[in-house]
């Protein structure tokens, strides 16, 4: 199975975006665009499908589907409305389409797959303030081709935090029957879950933590899942999940496992998990693709609003929270910015070569929804220097004389403690005039010439001696 889907910004207000989903026996095609406004977020898109049938012959149809959300900060409440109709019999998305496959090969009819007509579905979320929590409602309506009436769903749940351990709740209620049922097969139900999450020291998200869920619901009674997740190494780029689950109706217990590795441009995952009657093992790696005048820039994941960070030459720094790093060609991709919200994109420099230094480390971003942001980061190719030095007549230099570029005047560094110079420059050789005064016994010349750049230094410096020489007669220059 392969899926994909490529957004294009036209300009700050509008985005286009096409997509495919393909599997042996499914093929999708959507294209749409998305625009911003005062009033919100609206989104338009069509989607032509075809569904190969496991006895023969095919289904195909177009899908267009409406959307709008805004988000209200001062009220911390995200609303988001989306309207999906179905304009013809045969289409299927991705998943249905599976699901009546797996339909037909267990005897059934087409026709006893309820496919979908219309579905409308409404998202709430409100932050409740500091430390009270978040609070969200859900609610869908669909009605289908092939049979009366209409299933209705209904949820709500809230979520918070205590003392670092993480917990949340979810009641949702179910009239009729869901899209993957046989047609007039309705019937109601109540779901109930709570999750709790406790991490362990206080290593915080890089730690081990123990997860606890629980669940309820008339058809299939009570669902118990315990298990232990962490992290295998410092940078947290390796994770681990072990879990075990018991069906108490089904007096079923089942275990699973998991591995991953986040590599700057993809993330790598294994499973294995082993159950009664099954025993399954997978293999995967997803991320994603920036396409920009510099380039194309992978990344691990791509969300709705991304940011692009543009640092020249500082590849290796880290950015943000995650484990994103500038890459070779001085790019790197920050997901899960929040729009209509300002957010801090920080750049770590450890990691970058000795000779680069970062001109701004922290750029500060309000994106609108599903805009891709440029943030750019100058930076200056310096080598640090170390030169000890002496005065013509071999006395040490001045505490805090300043250290110039004898040709354009720009200042490198200063004198420190021992005769000693600290700075930086972007030239591999040249003459630096070090000056405590504006008289000729005053000022003093030292010419230089560094190593090549690709010689290691254990300290990130370069460490030269070189003899400050008098001034040429006549040459003395005043600063401003």
């Amino acid at each position: 199975m392969a899926q994909g889907t490529l957004h294009y910004g036209l300009d700050n207000q509008l985005t286009g975006y096409a997509g495919t989903a393909l599997t042996g026996s499914y093929m999708s095609a959507l294209i749409g665009s998305a625009l911003n406004t005062s009033l919100g977020a609206f989104g338009l898109d069509l989607t032509q499908a075809r569904t190969e049938l496991p006895r023969g012959g095919s289904m195909q149809g177009q899908s267009v589907r409406l959307s709008y959300s805004k988000n209200l900060p001062n009220s911390g409440t995200n609303f988001s409305l989306l309207a999906y109709r179905y304009s013809t019999s045969g289409y299927l998305g991705l998943h249905d389409a599976i699901s009546l496959q797996d339909h037909v090969n267990q005897g059934e009819s087409v026709d006893s797959f309820a496919r979908v007509r219309d579905r409308l579905d409404i998202n709430i979320n409100q932050q409740l303030g500091d430390g009270a929590g978040q609070l969200y409602a859900t609610g869908s309506s669909l009605q289908y081709w092939n049979r009366q009436g209409q299933t209705l769903n209904f949820a709500m749940g809230y979520s918070n935090q205590w003392r670092g351990n993480s917990y949340s709740f979810m009641a949702q209620r179910m009239r009729a029957s869901s899209s993957g049922s046989r047609a007039g097969a309705g019937a109601d139900n109540t779901f109930f879950s709570f999750s709790l999450s406790i991490p362990l020291g206080r290593e915080g998200r890089r730690g081990t933590t123990i997860n606890s869920y629980a669940s309820h619901d008339k058809r299939s009674g009570a669902h118990y899942t315990s298990g232990i997740s962490g992290v295998l190494d410092k940078d947290g780029d390796a994770t681990y999940a072990l879990s075990a689950a018991h069906d108490q109706r089904q007096g079923e217990t089942s275990t699973n496992a998991s591995l991953n590795y986040f590599l700057p441009e993809v993330s790598l995952s294994s499973s294995f998990s082993q159950g009664r009657d099954y025993r399954q093992q997978s293999l995967g790696a997803s991320g994603g693709m920036v396409l920009h005048s510099g380039g194309l820039t992978f990344a691990q994941t791509l969300s709705e609003t991304t940011g692009l960070v543009h640092a020249p030459d500082a590849k290796g720094a880290r950015v943000g929270y995650a484990d994103t790093r500038v890459d070779g060609s001085g790019y790197a991709v920050v997901s899960s910015l929040s729009p209509y919200q300002l957010n801090t994109v920080d750049i770590d420099p450890t990691g970058v070569a000795d000779d680069v230094e970062l001109l701004l480390s922290s750029r500060h971003v309000a994106p609108v929804a599903g805009a891709v942001v440029m943030l750019s980061y100058p930076t200056r190719r310096a080598r640090a220097v170390l030169i000890d030095s002496q005065q013509p007549d071999g006395q040490q230099l001045p505490f805090a004389a300043v250290a110039v570029d004898a040709q354009d005047g720009a200042e490198l560094g200063a004198v420190g403690q021992g005769s000693r110079l600290v700075l930086r420059t972007e030239q591999d050789q040249g003459t630096i005039r070090v000056e405590w005064g504006q008289e000729p016994d005053q000022q003093c010349l030292i010419d230089y010439q560094l190593p090549p750049r690709d010689t290691a230094s254990a300290t990130g410096y370069v460490v030269l001696q070189r003899p400050c020489r008098a001034m040429p007669a006549g040459s003395v220059e005043e600063r401003p």
